[in-house]
């Protein structure tokens, strides 16, 4: 498990300092002065796991990831022209870098499964939600179901209650291996969907 880095050190990527689970993943360190979020990584375009996941950050080793470093400084945001901009959209006819905390604060969509892929909102693709008032089944308060990139949908059960993603996330960081639908137990369907709508789930 790798060390989370100090309160106040700011991630090397993308210059935030939050250390959150729910939005960005836990600030590690890779050493001494350096730090990185878990999804930073995970989504940089030139970065992969080589090693095991116990070396490294999860994998990531520490010369893959500074020359991952070297290239996001080439590399500017299309939201706030900062570089270290290493999460591109898929699109091919797209050209857009941004920042993980850019791109989740203008509607870019992230799939924490497969290749860990992320599209900018003129690319992304959205739920249709159902048109309905309701009540977040986690903690059973209103849902905005206006407020798209803060909602998500069960296709699994096909109902018609909304989850706060917020409350989906915190739900699979402490279910783990045990994530599944709250309401119809369905785990397949469901998690596959989350995960192509913004939600990390641990393997453990």
């Amino acid at each position: 498990m790798p060390s989370l880095a100090t309160p106040g050190s700011k991630c090397a990527l993308c210059f935030d300092t939050s250390s959150s689970d729910f939005k960005m993943g836990n600030l590690y360190a890779l050493n001494s002065t350096t730090a990185f979020h878990h999804y930073c990584l995970l989504f940089s375009s030139g970065l992969s796991q080589s090693g095991k996941d116990e070396e490294g950050i999860f994998g990531f080793l520490a010369a893959d990831i500074n020359k991952e470093l070297s290239r996001g400084r080439r590399l500017h945001c299309c939201f706030c022209n900062k570089t270290g901009a290493t999460i591109g959209c898929v699109n091919g006819k797209c050209r857009r870098s941004y920042h993980m905390h850019c791109g989740l604060q203008n509607s870019a969509q992230f799939s924490f499964s497969g290749e860990f892929r992320t599209w900018c909102q003129s690319h992304r693709s959205r739920q249709k939600l159902p048109n309905v008032k309701t009540d977040c089944p986690i903690c059973m308060e209103e849902v905005d179901k206006n407020d798209v990139d803060r909602v998500v949908w069960a296709p699994c059960c096909r109902r018609n209650d909304l989850f706060h993603k917020i409350c989906v996330q915190r739900l699979a960081l402490s279910a783990g291996y045990f994530f599944k639908c709250p309401l119809c137990n369905d785990k397949n369907v469901f998690i596959k969907a989350m995960q192509n709508n913004g939600i990390y789930v641990p393997e453990q």
